[in-house]
């Protein structure tokens, strides 16, 4: 494991899990959260910010500021 590569190979699937594990548990617990609200969560993390990533990237490739 050079510079600690292997320890950060878990980063993002652990807090996929624990997003999820949360979503999970308010939908049934007895108070719970909205449908939609889950919904929205899910939208964000997987559609609207790999959109705004892409859109970023682009815009500074576009600019000059780092290499395309």
């Amino acid at each position: 494991m050079k510079d600690g590569i292997g320890r950060r190979d878990g980063a993002i699937p652990t807090t996929t899990l624990i997003v999820g594990a949360n979503l999970l548990k308010g939908l049934k617990g007895p108070a719970g959260i909205q449908k939609s609200l889950t919904i929205g969560i899910v939208a964000a993390r997987y559609i609207a910010l790999p959109l705004t990533g892409n859109l970023v990237v682009k815009r500074v490739t576009a600019f000059w500021f780092v290499a395309g």
